[in-house]
């Protein structure tokens, strides 16, 4: 009897089909994916199921086929590496990504921002508003950072700006 196990797709499920409950914000499920991710490689498998710990803990009703299909999402994004179809989940690995400079971080932090940003008036219940405006402020703080640790002062100061722009406008226009 061999130990071999035959390579299966353990989830279909695409990242772009997955519909987050309003409470939670997609940087709340990657905080939590980058959390267990280390620049190592760990099956795709592993990162699940510690993912899903980490969830559980927190009462986070999100289920391994959405948490996969985020890590399967994440190299396209430049954020992880991977190795394998990450579809199959026993049969692929993904580490943090060590190839990603510092520049690459800010422009991805700031698009993430904006997009989260856009993705606040696209929302259907207050919750969700709230959750992608936080999003965005999370992703703003994370480009502030970036661009601070590169010493690049006059875009910090744009983006900082631009989030107390944002903040306004939104407290503005949303009342709970």
């Amino acid at each position: 009897m061999s130990d071999y196990e035959v390579p299966r797709v353990s989830s279909t499920l695409r990242w772009e089909d997955v519909r987050l409950p309003d409470s939670i914000a997609v940087s709340d499920l990657d905080e939590l994916i980058f959390s267990v991710m280390k620049p190592v490689w760990r099956k795709t498998a592993m990162m699940i199921v510690m993912t899903l710990k980490e969830c559980e803990a927190r009462a986070m009703p999100l289920d391994e086929k959405m948490i996969g299909a985020r890590i399967a999402a994440l190299p396209e994004a430049g954020r992880i590496d991977s190795q394998g179809d990450l579809s199959m989940w026993r049969h692929s690995e993904s580490a943090a990504s060590r190839a990603v400079t510092d520049e690459e971080r800010l422009r991805f932090f700031e698009a993430q921002a904006e997009a989260a940003y856009a993705a606040v008036y696209d929302s259907d219940s207050p919750s969700g508003a709230a959750a992608r405006y936080s999003d965005a402020k999370e992703a703003f703080h994370d480009a502030i950072g970036s661009a601070g640790r590169l010493g690049q002062a006059e875009t910090k100061h744009r983006l900082e700006a631009r989030l107390a722009h944002i903040k306004a406008v939104f407290r503005s226009q949303f009342t709970f």
